[in-house]
Formats: structure tokens, C-alpha cells, sequence
């Protein structure tokens, strides 16, 4: 028996060993590649805050398409999502994909701000979601007692962006049509005949209120005590094929192409600011040249109502001290002095990069106002009978298909 070990075998034997010793490493090199490339994401930690990494990420380029394809197949899309405690967030991310006709090219960035690590109910987990879309989303994670608001959690989520065709922003406890995708790529194209720039948004209706077809539009503002301007009225109107011009942008849904985030990010310098944000990007918008319709049909639906309500909002930054206050007032006066240059300049603490984050130069800020029909300086807002009507001036309405 030991002679036969040391005896040569025939060639054709050594090479059929070869051969499958080969594929077995083949095989298993392959295995390795197709674990690293859908690894889930795992926690970073960094003095208390967190940024998911993976090994491994979807890139935009990535996603390829046919050329017998509609044309709403085309185009990736970026989504930015920030939940605030919100057990809601996983079911928002299970069915961006799950309702999405062409998940691949959907891409998602999240600003997570919990006071429980992974695992808690308020987690944005991925672990429903289909290994192979999982490299498509991008977290950043703090801890709820650093939140500094929603400028910066928006900010936060849009750092992933790579330059996808499309931008999508929505809050953690959205609820999505079916092909919601084609959906939104669809009426952007047909809103390109009416402008170069046009960007959809409006307050989504309630879910639960899924059958009802109305769609509701932001027609109406007014000047709160702090003296910044808050959307106010979302009025429903019956479906209509028409598209509706308004100059008002909602920051809990609005789709526009990608070009926007680079010409005008957001800005993470306006701490708390909670009333101010919509406004100040609704004017960013048009100064850069962007104008804003209401869809002509429902995209998503909001979960107004969520078991995230548990937490109160006088309760959010109860242990940020005294210097919240400071902030927030800063930010508020940030808003009013970039919409009115007669008002105190705000503390150089929020004016930080600001040639990023100023007004366009398109189109003036008295171009907005007399769209608008407010009168910043003045205080006084006179537009409702011109939007919150169905007896529309026709250069406010953009035909639909």
C-alpha cells in the first residue's frame, strides 16, 4: 500500500484534479464576493453618533436599462428619508422597494435619530428587505439627544447622494402607490413642457383616506409670532388631469431631478428651525429657477397619526438646554434676514458657508413675492383667492396626459 502512494497516476487522472480544484476555488471565490457585496450594513460608533457602513455599495451607475424599456423605466432615484424615533421607518423603507416597479434603480439615504440602538421598535431595519437591495441604502445614525432638527437630519440623509438622475424627500411614515416610481418619473416628464425646472410637491393625504382621490394643494400661508412664513392651507380638490403651479414646496414630499441638490443642498446651518424650513426652501426653489406643481394624482400617503406622536414635541429637546433656545432664535433670524436684508444679521455661528446656501439668482425675491402675492416686509399675504380656487388663471395650470 505505500508503494502505491508514491506510484505516478496517469495524466488524464491529474487533470480531471486540476480541473476540479479549479472550480472549487472558483466556487468559493465567487461565494466570498457575493457575501461581501450584500453584507448587512453594520454600526459605526463615534462619540455617540453613527454612520452605518458597508463593506460593500450599490453605485447609480450600476443600474442599466434596456433599450426596448419605457421611458419612465429610466433614470435612478435617490430618496432621503430622516425618522425622529419612528417605528413607522421600517415599514417606510420595506415598501419604497416592495412598491417600487424598478426597485434596483431606487437608492435611499437615512438620517436616523433614536434614542435605542439597532433592534429597538423605532429602528429603520433592513432585515425584510431583499439581500440585494440592501447595498442600495445609506444610513446616518445619532443619538436623539444630538438632534439639532430637521435642516440638519435632511442634510445628514442627502450626503449619500451620487448624483442620480432623480431626488425624491419624504418623512419616515410614508405609504407609497403601487409603481410610484414611473409614477413620479412620468409626470416630470410631462411637466417639462411647461417648465425647464419643474419640481412636484404638495402635504400628502392621510393614509387611511387611500380611496379618497382628491388631491391636496398648498394655497395659502401666514406670518407666525416669530414673524417667518408658515404654510397653512392644503385644500383638496377633485382629480384632475392639470398640473397646478404654486410657490409653495412641502418638505414632506417633493420630487424633482437630481440637478437640484447640487445647484442648492441643504442647509445644516438653521439649528431647531422647525417653522421657516419650507418656506426658505420654497424660495430657494424659485430663485434658482425651479417652479413647483401640485401632481395631478396621489404619490404617497402620510401616516399623519403614528405611535412615533408618542413622543411629544415639547418633550423632543427638553434636555438640550438653554442654548436650544439660543439656536433656534439664530436660525429664526437667519430666515428673516435672508428674506428681508433690513433685519439683524443672525450670529456668524449659522452663517457658516453661506454662499452655498443663499438665494438664487435666476429670478429675484420680489419675483417670488409678486407670484406669491406676500409682501415680505409688510407682513401681509393676499395670494388665496389666486391658488385656493378652481377658477385657475391659465398660466398656472400645465396640461396633463
Amino acid at each position: 500500500m505505500a508503494g502505491d502512494r508514491g506510484r505516478l497516476r496517469p495524466k488524464g487522472s491529474r487533470d480531471r484534479i486540476r480541473s476540479l480544484m479549479l472550480g472549487v476555488a472558483l466556487i468559493a471565490f465567487g461565494l466570498i464576493a457575493w457575501l461581501s457585496r450584500n453584507k448587512v450594513p453594520h454600526a459605526h460608533s463615534n462619540s455617540g453618533s453613527a454612520s452605518y457602513l458597508q463593506s460593500s455599495v450599490n453605485k447609480a451607475s450600476d443600474y442599466k436599462v434596456s433599450p426596448d424599456d419605457p421611458e419612465e423605466a429610466k433614470g435612478t432615484i435617490f430618496v432621503s428619508i430622516i425618522s425622529y424615533r419612528d417605528p413607522d421607518c421600517k415599514t417606510t423603507i420595506e415598501e419604497l422597494f416592495d412598491q417600487a416597479d424598478y426597485p434596483e434603480r431606487v437608492f435611499a439615504g437615512i438620517c436616523e435619530q433614536n434614542a435605542e440602538g439597532p433592534g429597538a421598535p423605532e429602528d429603520c431595519s433592513l432585515a425584510h428587505l431583499p439581500v440585494r437591495l440592501r447595498s442600495n441604502v445609506r444610513y446616518h445614525r445619532m443619538n436623539a439627544s444630538e438632534a439639532k432638527g430637521i435642516p440638519l437630519a435632511r442634510q445628514l440623509a442627502a450626503s449619500s447622494f451620487d448624483n442620480q438622475d432623480y431626488f425624491m424627500q419624504i418623512d419616515a411614515h410614508s405609504v407609497f402607490a403601487k409603481g410610484w416610481d414611473s409614477l413620479s418619473v412620468r409626470l416630470i416628464n410631462q411637466l417639462r413642457k411647461c417648465s425647464k425646472k419643474p419640481v412636484l410637491s404638495h402635504y400628502p393625504l392621510a393614509w387611511g383616506d387611500e380611496n379618497n382621490p382628491a388631491i391636496p394643494r398648498i394655497c395659502h400661508s401666514k406670518f407666525t409670532e416669530q414673524g417667518v412664513i408658515r404654510l397653512d392651507a392644503a385644500i383638496e380638490y377633485a382629480p384632475s388631469k392639470d398640473f397646478v403651479k404654486v410657490p409653495y414646496a412641502a418638505g414632506g414630499f417633493m420630487f424633482f431631478p437630481g440637478q437640484v441638490i447640487n445647484e442648492m443642498p441643504h442647509d445644516p446651518h438653521l439649528p431647531y428651525l422647525f417653522e421657516g424650513d419650507e418656506i426658505l426652501w420654497s424660495i430657494r426653489l424659485y430663485t434658482h429657477g425651479w417652479d413647483v406643481y401640485t401632481p395631478n394624482t396621489n404619490i404617497i400617503w402620510h401616516r399623519y397619526k403614528t405611535s412615533a406622536d408618542k413622543v411629544k414635541k415639547g418633550d423632543v429637546y427638553s434636555d438640550h438646554g438653554d442654548r436650544f433656545q439660543w439656536l433656534l432664535s439664530q436660525a429664526l433670524q437667519k430666515v428673516r434676514w435672508m428674506l428681508d436684508d433690513t433685519q439683524e444679521k443672525p450670529s456668524d455661528i449659522v452663517l457658516k458657508d453661506f454662499d452655498r446656501y443663499k438665494l438664487g439668482t435666476d429670478r429675484p425675491l420680489t419675483a417670488w413675492e409678486e407670484f406669491a402675492m406676500v409682501d415680505i416686509k409688510n407682513k401681509t399675504v393676499n395670494g388665496k383667492d389666486k391658488f385656493c380656487t378652481t377658477d385657475l388663471a391659465k398660466d398656472l395650470v400645465c396640461p396633463g396626459l
